[in-house]
């Protein structure tokens, strides 16, 4: 049995994030500091290099199923994204925060035919960008979505 797909997702929004960088056309250098997990337990002010991103487990959502014995269920896989940025002496963290939104939109649509090979369907879809609280007040952060619907069938 091949990997869950939703774990194949989580790879291939890790291996294209780490893309962002200065040197492949992009704003940020966002690439270089790229994370799985919770923010709250993968940003550490000082051991975290900034400006970061943490890629939350995705949230499943089953739309419908269809079928008797092999049953086909239509899911939605929503990832939350923080995107944060350090307060430091003249740095402008707010904008370095919406730099690196632009370029994770970049990166994600740019590669939408490699979720699509994993997901079957064109349904990458990025969501609204806000400003998020963080726990630490030195650190400026974005939240932000990203879903792919795909098919299991189950038998």
């Amino acid at each position: 049995m091949d990997e869950v797909i939703s774990n194949q997702l989580s790879a291939l929004m890790e291996q294209t994030l780490k893309q962002i960088l200065p040197t492949n056309g992009y704003f940020t250098s966002l690439g270089e500091s790229v994370h799985r997990g919770f923010y709250a337990h993968v940003f550490d002010t000082n051991r975290t290099k900034f400006p970061a991103i943490a890629i939350h487990p995705p949230v499943e959502d089953i739309s419908g199923t269809q079928g008797g014995k092999k049953v086909t269920a239509a899911i939605e896989s929503q990832t939350t994204l923080i995107v944060a940025a350090l307060i430091e002496k003249e740095n402008n963290a707010y904008d370095q925060v919406k730099a690196c939104v632009r370029d994770i939109r970049r990166a994600l649509f740019l590669a939408r035919e490699e979720f699509k090979q994993i997901a079957s369907r064109d349904e990458l879809q990025i969501g609204v960008a806000e400003p998020d609280l963080s726990r630490d007040s030195r650190v400026v952060m974005y939240a932000m979505t990203a879903s792919v619907k795909y098919s299991e069938t189950y038998e």
